[in-house]
């Protein structure tokens, strides 16, 4: 079981850092092709992060992904990964203008997920709903964020589970 915690406590800080760096991305170049590194890498992290939590919380852990609202953009970001990662289909597009939240320094650019109708089909389509009813169109910065706020949430919920594991700091 330690190995199995300290596999998952490397995997949020992992996370942390991709997202991280991705944000970095964003902010100072809106090339979806340069965010495409750091953002895949959080994604992949990201569904490692949420199989560690079903697997060491199990049943617990999906009935409470169910009720939060945060957690509902993991299925979508699963399907973004997949996409991403077996059919090498570029999710993401630049969007101008401003958008809300406002953050600081002031983008005019924006880089959002694309519509799931212009990315290539999969063999599976795990995710499909939930990227097109919450994810397109939107900001990534904003779905990550999301799923972090999620994960520190059950990271909080379920400690005895998750003995050892701490949230990264970054």
């Amino acid at each position: 079981m330690y190995e199995e915690v300290h596999r998952l406590s490397w995997a949020l800080l992992r996370f942390e850092r991709a997202r991280n760096r991705y944000v970095e991305v964003q902010r100072e170049q809106f090339d979806p092709e340069e965010a495409w590194i750091p953002l895949t890498e959080a994604l992949c992290w990201a569904v490692s992060v949420n199989e560690g939590l079903e697997e060491g919380v199990g049943e617990g852990y999906r009935e409470a992904s169910k009720e939060d609202e945060d957690s509902q953009h993991m299925l979508g970001l699963i399907f973004a990964r997949n996409r991403g990662g077996h059919q090498r289909a570029l999710t993401i597009a630049v969007a101008d203008g401003l958008s809300f939240p406002i953050s600081f320094p002031l983008p005019f650019a924006r880089i959002v997920w694309r519509p799931a109708d212009e990315i290539r089909q999969g063999r599976s389509n795990v995710g499909r709903n939930e990227y097109s009813a919450r994810l397109q169109g939107n900001r990534v910065d904003q779905s990550l964020e999301s799923v972090r706020r999620w994960f520190m949430r059950a990271h909080e919920r379920w400690p005895s589970e998750l003995t050892n594991v701490t949230w990264p700091s970054g």
